[in-house]
């Protein structure tokens, strides 16, 4: 069944076929027609525009009873395979339990590698110097977001050098100590009071480097290559808020 109206495709994609379903007013191809198949046998459905369609059983042992059906249904795909003689379909290629840094696919491109995607187990990169250069991560507790930020920074510290890039890590829990090399690191910041600091001493250097008025087109391009990038790392969902330290 092919039903997504929740999805950004939802609106322009054929609505496909629909089996019974417990609320016939979900139904998105005929809603008086799919409330007949409350007590229907198991199978059948409505197509669109509105028709009602029986699927067969995926056997071909000659009975007509669901018993068995996941044998019966592994006997038909095996005599399927055996009997057909032009090229096999490609391998479904799943992503991995566990990857390393080490084993994301070398790839040209921009950013820093950051994992695999699911289409080509491809390399996926983060480039916070092309647009928005600003990035969060959500997830629950074991999520993984304290893993993703020690493979940004390894990816940083991979291909850049320290004059390039410069790391401001923001680690509340102290759960990066370590993680950025030390070439790398311009600040680290394990409460809010040196959080602060260093921010502040972050908004007054990149003040400066900020193009005086009646600069030429020459000398902003000229500027521009002379001082590295610096990145804050803010660690952990757990935001501070206000001199109490109140959580959010």
């Amino acid at each position: 069944m092919d039903r997504d109206p929740t999805g950004a495709q939802g609106q322009h994609r054929h609505p496909g076929i629909e089996l019974r379903l417990n609320d016939a007013g979900e139904s998105e191809i005929n809603r008086r027609l799919a409330a007949r198949l409350a007590r229907a046998v198991p199978g059948r459905g409505v197509a669109a525009p509105g028709a009602y369609f029986q699927l067969v059983l995926p056997r071909l042992d000659g009975r007509e009873t669901a018993e068995a059906l996941y044998e019966a249904q592994s006997d038909t795909i095996a005599k399927l395979a055996a009997a057909w003689a032009g090229p096999g379909a490609p391998a479904v290629r799943m992503l991995p339990d566990r990857l390393s840094l080490s084993g994301i696919p070398q790839s040209a491109g921009t950013g820093r590698p950051i994992g695999i995607a699911e289409a080509d187990l491809g390399a996926v990169r983060l480039d916070l110097t092309a647009g928005d250069p600003c990035f969060l991560v959500y997830g629950d507790a074991g999520s993984g977001k304290t893993t993703f930020l020690r493979t940004l920074v390894a990816g940083v510290a991979a291909t850049a050098t320290a004059w390039d890039a410069r790391i401001l890590l923001v680690d509340y829990r102290r759960s990066m100590l370590g993680a950025v090399p030390e070439d790398y690191l311009a600040a680290y910041a394990p409460d809010l009071t040196a959080a602060g600091a260093y921010v502040q001493q972050l908004c007054e250097n990149l003040a400066e480097r900020l193009p005086p008025p009646g600069i030429t087109a020459q000398q902003l391009a000229a500027a521009r290559g002379g001082r590295g990038r610096t990145s804050t790392c803010w660690s952990r969902t757990t935001t501070w808020s206000g001199p109490a330290r109140s959580r959010r």
